[in-house]
């Protein structure tokens, strides 16, 4: 019985640290995204006013 128990909890744990380690990465890249994101279109408006103004 103890046998099924500890695999039922190292069960458990890997799935926890599976699912953590997914949103972990998950969150990584979305902030990568919206970070790249944001570069690229504050680069873009820089650009523009440049050409605006500053040509």
């Amino acid at each position: 019985m103890k046998i099924w128990v500890i695999r039922f909890l190292y069960l458990a744990m890997h799935i926890v640290t599976g699912t953590l380690d997914l949103v972990g990465k998950l969150l990584y890249w979305s902030l990568f995204a919206t970070a790249v994101g944001a570069g690229l279109t504050f680069g873009s408006l820089l650009a523009f006013l440049y050409v605006i103004y500053g040509g």
